[in-house]
């Protein structure tokens, strides 16, 4: 088995001559997919059909879970962060004072996400929490490629934890991540 991945069940990866090999794997049926990706160091290689193609590092990213754009602000990747959801539960310092510059902006809900705003924002990938009905409500039509970040579904706190290394390979800070993560297991 070629997974990189060493707790975390919901998604898979493996390297690939272009990058990263992605599958996030749906959480309610083992069986189904929800995304396969391809994340795309070296563009002159070919990408397998099938795959969604990510360039990376991203340049923009819509993040809807504060477990996300924490991540890229331990990696020092938040400018790469262009919207979150619910800025206005937002305690953290850093994030606040992004908001208030609008250097990020804050996207609503869940429920009533600003699809107008998150297509000004253009960002090259939105990061979503999945959910059992598949409703991606509308995002599509926002032209970013949707990335269900099941890592709140995994059974243990490795597994969720682990999805910080996701995130370092879409920012190119695959070695920071990993050493935060070896951090973490050892702690465990």
């Amino acid at each position: 088995d070629d997974n990189l991945m060493r707790y975390a069940r919901n998604v898979t990866v493996s390297a690939a001559d272009y990058g990263y090999q992605m599958e996030v794997i749906c959480p309610w049926d083992t069986t189904l997919s929800l995304g396969k990706f391809a994340l795309v160091k070296d563009t002159t290689k070919t990408v397998g059909e099938g795959l969604t193609q990510v360039r990376v590092p991203v340049q923009s990213v819509v993040a809807f879970s504060a477990t996300q754009w924490a991540v890229f602000l331990r990696l020092g990747e938040i400018e790469r962060v262009k919207g979150i959801l619910e800025g206005r539960c937002v305690t953290d310092s850093t994030m606040r004072s992004l908001l208030a510059q609008e250097k990020v902006y804050d996207i609503g809900t869940e429920a009533a996400a600003d699809i107008e705003r998150m297509i000004q924002i253009q960002p090259d990938i939105l990061l979503y929490s999945p959910y059992f009905d598949g409703n991606q409500g509308g995002l599509h039509i926002t032209g970013a490629v949707l990335f269900p970040f099941a890592d709140y579904m995994e059974n243990t706190p490795l597994g969720r934890a682990e999805w910080i290394r996701v995130i370092g390979m879409l920012t190119g800070c695959e070695d920071k991540a990993d050493a935060w993560f070896d951090d973490i297991e050892q702690q465990s």
